[in-house]
């Protein structure tokens, strides 16, 4: 039985906002049944507080190797270029997020994606071309006890949007466009 109740939307709380509570009627009959009574308003209001920026994913690192892995499956080397691939910075993603045109979010509900932007430098017959920046990670993730399920992870969950960029600015501000939300996380 639930104690409090509130008809504030509380689906995207952040720390300092304003919530009120109401005692439920069910358990002020409880207590009042036990000859117990309760002083004082039904109704409080507080202010959230202790609400963390970003899921704290313990296996965060293990994730990470995955996406590296698929970067660099993505960017190899050949007989003719030779690819290094550079991990730069990863980013929280709210929201499970797609790369179908006709991706259903209705089913997404508690899931969020992690993006990394890698830094690709090609070598081709010698000659270094410009660096190039990609992002690569997965969607459609939710945890369980603070942990991501990589043995699970499929074709399904990967990221990429095959773009390249001239800097890493130039990616976190198409990503910023996309994703309001997103935030680094290391």
């Amino acid at each position: 039985m639930d104690i409090f109740s509130t008809n504030d939307d509380n689906t995207k709380l952040s720390n300092g906002d304003k919530i009120t509570l109401k005692l439920s009627e069910n358990y002020i009959d409880q207590e009042s049944a036990k000859d117990k009574v309760l002083k004082g308003e039904n109704t409080k209001t507080v202010e959230v507080s202790g609400l963390k920026d970003t899921a704290q994913i313990s296996n965060l690192n293990d994730l990470l190797d995955q996406t590296d892995s698929v970067a660099r499956d993505d960017n190899k080397s050949n007989s003719w270029s030779t690819y290094t691939v550079t991990r730069q910075d990863s980013y929280f993603v709210g929201k499970s997020i797609t790369n179908s045109w006709f991706g259903d979010s209705s089913d997404s509900a508690g899931q969020f994606s992690v993006l990394t932007i890698y830094k690709i430098d090609e070598k081709s017959d010698n000659k270094a071309e410009p660096s190039k920046y990609k992002v690569y990670g997965y969607s459609g993730l939710t945890l369980k006890n603070d942990k991501v399920d990589i043995s699970s992870l499929s074709s399904d969950n990967k990221y990429s949007d095959y773009q390249s960029f001239n800097s890493i600015q130039e990616v976190l501000d198409s990503l910023k466009t996309d994703y309001p939300s997103i935030s680094k996380i290391n």
